[in-house]
């Protein structure tokens, strides 16, 4: 059975020739003589390597910060191709309620706003070009006129309440 512990003393010299072979690399690229640079700043510069890992250790640790609490994450406001989440909060705002009741009638509000059931009748079966068109431009038409006579009734019901 092989133990860690009885190749040690092979594996530290094993080591310590890697780390000379890589000092004598980097000691030879160090030597080389550099072009001149026109530009004082340049992704081969070791000012760029720097920088550029400086960023890349932001980055990751934001990445770590953020994936380690859902609740934590910016909130997005979900369309139907990716789902829709409700979180039960202290409060109510778009995407949460105080309780689970709540937080379903809020859900309940998503989805009728969506018309997620008007859709799921309508994609059950196939419905000709001609007949899709001729729905639509009725839904279109009865959106109008709803607009149009609820406004028609709110300019009534002012008038009628300055003595008209």
């Amino acid at each position: 059975m092989f133990r860690w512990y009885q190749n040690a003393d092979l594996c530290y010299a094993y080591l310590n020739d890697c780390r000379c072979l890589l000092d004598s690399t980097t000691a030879a690229a160090e030597n080389q003589s550099k072009p001149a640079q026109k530009h004082p700043y340049s992704a081969a510069s070791d000012t760029f390597d720097i920088v550029s890992n400086l960023i890349a250790n932001k980055a990751m640790a934001y990445g770590e910060a953020i994936a380690t609490n859902p609740i934590d994450r910016p909130q997005i406001r979900a369309k139907a191709v990716t789902g829709r989440t409700v979180f039960v909060k202290d409060r109510i705002t778009q995407t949460s309620g105080p309780t689970p009741m709540v937080a379903l009638k809020v859900l309940n509000r998503m989805i009728r706003e969506d018309h997620v059931k008007n859709k799921y009748h309508s994609q059950k079966f196939h419905e000709r070009k001609g007949l899709k068109k001729k729905r639509l431009r009725s839904q279109r038409w009865r959106a109008r006129f709803k607009h149009g006579f609820k406004a028609t009734v709110s300019r009534v019901i002012e008038l009628k309440k300055q003595g008209w």
